[in-house]
This record gives structure tokens, C-alpha cells and sequence, in this order.
């Protein structure tokens, strides 16, 4: 089986999750009335990668501008920050074409373990109260496209371009349950969760054993 390892850099931005309060034929809860609560993020990484033509696993390093939203649906304000983390994953391929050009659909799994990340505070990054980085972390359903061009008899260059679909970090969870707390006894209150979704674009460069 060809073996391969590369590098090259990554753009990844979407949503970290959110929560909103939605009540029904406006109630009597107008305090927190349609009010929504999430992270989006836009990372850069350098990442490495390892290939055996059927399976793709890559490791990067990622950071970023990092913005925390809050407010009604119709006025939502905006708190920015930064996030630093490592990503990882293992994408499954199906190569078709030849040997000069191949395209391979991907589909595969991925985590975001955060390392940092920092709100903008009194002139400068601070913590987010009462939580820890790791709370952040995401793990991933991920599926996509991508291509090989032979630059060389063992060189190659590959993009890809992959959309994601994530699980609700111990964050999301958390506030989700503090807001459903929170709204207790509101007439038709709920609360809803949604998940941790966007894309990511790669360009690399690869060798071939």
C-alpha cells in the first residue's frame, strides 16, 4: 500500500454552538425572549499529515479570532476574543483517477482540543468565568472532497475542502442547563441547542514513499 506524509496549512471557521430561548406566542417571559447565546470562530493552522491511499490522518496546530454573541435574535451583540487549539483527524478516502490528477470523496471523524481561549476584557484576553479551555473541545462528523496533483515523480500537491457537523462541548451542555434552569416556570419557555458546524479548506504539499 503507497504511504505519503505532508504539510501545509488549513482556514476552518463556522460555529462553536449555541443556545436560544424560544417562547411561544411571546408568553410572559420577555426577559430573556428569543435570546441566543454562541461562539463562532475562524481558525488558521499548520498542520501534518500522514497517507496509505485509503486513509488520511492529520494533526494541526490552530488559532484564531474567537466571537461570543449575545442578545435578542433581532439585536444581538458581539464580544471577541481569540482561540488557540490542536486538531485532529482521520478521514477515509476513496481515490479515482490516475496517477497524475486523483479526486477522493472523505469521510471521517475529528476533534478540536482547545487549548486556549480568551475574551477581550477590560483592555485585555481574559478567561471566560467559570470554565476551563478543554471545555471548548469538540468532537466531529466530517465529510468532504478533495485532489492530488503530481508535481514529481514522488511529489504531489492535495487541497481538500471539508464540512463538519460537531458535538455540543461540555460548554454548550453546561450553559444550556443553567439557561433551562433559569426559565423555569416561564410560560412555554424552551430551551434549544444547536450544534457546532462549518467548513475547512486545506492546501498541502506531499511526499510519497
Amino acid at each position: 500500500m503507497p504511504l505519503s506524509v505532508g504539510g501545509g496549512f488549513a482556514l476552518q471557521t463556522g460555529e462553536l454552538g449555541y443556545i436560544e430561548v424560544r417562547t411561544g406566542n411571546n408568553g410572559n417571559f420577555t426577559a430573556a425572549e428569543n435570546m441566543a447565546k454562541g461562539f463562532s470562530h475562524t481558525g488558521f493552522s499548520g498542520f501534518v499529515f500522514a497517507d496509505a491511499k485509503f486513509a488520511e490522518l492529520a494533526i494541526g496546530f490552530m488559532g484564531g479570532p474567537l466571537k461570543w454573541r449575545t442578545g435578542s435574535l433581532e439585536t444581538v451583540g458581539a464580544q471577541t476574543g481569540s482561540i488557540t487549539s490542536l486538531d485532529f483527524s482521520l478521514l477515509g478516502k476513496l481515490p479515482i483517477g490516475d496517477k497524475k490528477f486523483t479526486i477522493f470523496p472523505l469521510l471521517g471523524i475529528g476533534y478540536n482540543a482547545v487549548l486556549s481561549a480568551k475574551l477581550n476584557a477590560n483592555g485585555k484576553k481574559e478567561n471566560i468565568p467559570g470554565t476551563k479551555s478543554s471545555d471548548f473541545s469538540v468532537f466531529r462528523m466530517t465529510a468532504g472532497i478533495g485532489g492530488d496533483v503530481d508535481v514529481g515523480r514522488k511529489m504531489y500537491l492535495r487541497t481538500e475542502f471539508l464540512v463538519y457537523m460537531g458535538f455540543p462541548s461540555k460548554f454548550l451542555k453546561d450553559l444550556a442547563a443553567k439557561t433551562n434552569a433559569e426559565i423555569q416556570g416561564a410560560p412555554e419557555a424552551s430551551v434549544y441547542q444547536g450544534k457546532p458546524v462549518g467548513f475547512t479548506f486545506k492546501l498541502a504539499a506531499g511526499y510519497r514513499f
